[in-house]
């Protein structure tokens, strides 16, 4: 599996190479993991969400970002955390797996490395998303993890031609006063809370003592290693020329 970090990106440009990462991955037969954060506060919108779910007005006033992602679910307000994305090629055996069965796989690999840093977490046993809840981290799915019953982290799926990406949302401290806001139903900091929390509100863990554990615990599934430098600029190169695909404002 290769491996690649990459810190402080614009919203659009990390979405843009979630899908070409796939891409290279497909080309090379080989999984590519992806450790990355935001150069800003963004919202990440479902593929499939309603763009009335936005308030643009408080976006513009808060100074936040809005992306849309190539995968499916619910509004992500994406800042105090660490995303992880991870593709498969055509022909794995990731790929022929079936979405829960997957979502699964990787749950178990992001489980591992939370017990290497002595946090207790558990599977979520949701059935899906509620449809008129625009709030991903209010809504439970299977397999997602939580910590004393409360999710911390959020993940999508999308299979496509060549192959199938998964990335996710692992929370170190929320801001529901934010999401709420930028949502235009504007959801109460208490509902907001109710089912989520950070992992930093259990235990005070570095960032790159948190990047490393997820890191090992993937290399000890798959092995990994880093992405060739001219590949990530090339990645790079044409994730930029793509970034505007994903505003969720060309939806408007």
């Amino acid at each position: 599996m290769i491996l690649l970090e990459t810190f402080f990106v614009p919203g659009d440009v990390n979405m843009a190479l979630d899908v070409e990462m796939g891409k290279i991955s497909f080309k090379m037969k080989e999984p590519i993991l992806r450790i990355y954060s935001w150069e800003k506060m963004t919202l990440s919108l479902g593929r499939l969400q309603k763009i009335s779910d936005v308030d643009f007005e408080n976006l513009e006033r808060f100074d936040v970002d809005c992306v849309r992602r190539p995968t499916g679910g619910r509004a992500v307000l994406h800042w105090n955390e660490i995303t992880y994305s991870v593709v498969f090629p055509k022909g794995s055996d990731e790929y022929s797996m079936k979405v829960m069965e997957l979502y699964g796989r990787v749950s178990e690999i992001l489980a591992r490395a939370f017990k290497r840093l002595e946090i207790d977490v558990e599977f979520s046993g949701g059935k899906g998303w509620d449809p008129k809840n625009p709030s991903c981290f209010s809504s439970g799915a299977r397999y997602e993890l939580k910590i004393n019953g409360k999710k911390f982290v959020g993940s999508a799926q999308v299979r496509m031609r060549d192959f199938v990406l998964q990335h996710g949302s692992i929370m170190l401290k929320p801001n529901w006063e934010i999401l709420s806001r930028v949502l235009s139903d504007h959801p109460s900091v208490e509902f907001l809370s109710r089912k989520a929390m950070g992992l930093l509100e259990v235990k005070d863990v570095k960032f790159r003592d948190a990047v490393d554990s997820l890191e090992e615990s993937f290399d000890e599934s798959y092995g990994l290693r880093w992405m060739k430098y001219d590949d990530v600029l090339n990645l790079f190169k044409v994730s930029k020329s793509l970034r505007g695909d994903y505003s969720c404002r060309s939806s408007t």
